[in-house]
């Protein structure tokens, strides 16, 4: 609900294990802003479905939130982009097959 009543999602976490905030709000097709932080990178492709910032670079965080609140244009492409991840990549029956094949991997199967 809070997601689809939002423009732009940011994560200024120092640090992450994933993100899965991230995939959350791009499966509302909202675009993500993080530092590039622990696994981050794995669920934002920066200037794609959203923006990784260097850690600590403030300015540049707050800039590119700026960006995306006044250009619409950009921030639909990239929130459909991300959308379109979350849905490909990130959908839970995906997750369960991949999880799946790495337990049994893991067990010699």
């Amino acid at each position: 609900k809070y997601y689809s009543l939002s423009d732009v999602q940011v994560l200024p976490s120092h640090m992450e294990a994933f993100g899965m905030v991230n995939i959350e709000a791009q499966s509302c097709g909202i675009p993500s802003i993080a530092y590039d932080v622990g696994g981050v990178s794995s669920s934002i492709e920066h200037n794609e479905t959203g923006y990784l910032i260097r850690h600590g670079d403030k300015k540049s965080f707050a800039e590119k939130i700026n960006l995306l609140l006044k250009n619409s244009k950009i921030r639909n492409k990239l929130g459909k982009k991300g959308r379109e991840k979350a849905i490909k990549e990130f959908d839970w029956s995906i997750i369960a097959e991949k999880t799946e094949r790495v337990l049994k991997e893991a067990v010699g199967e």
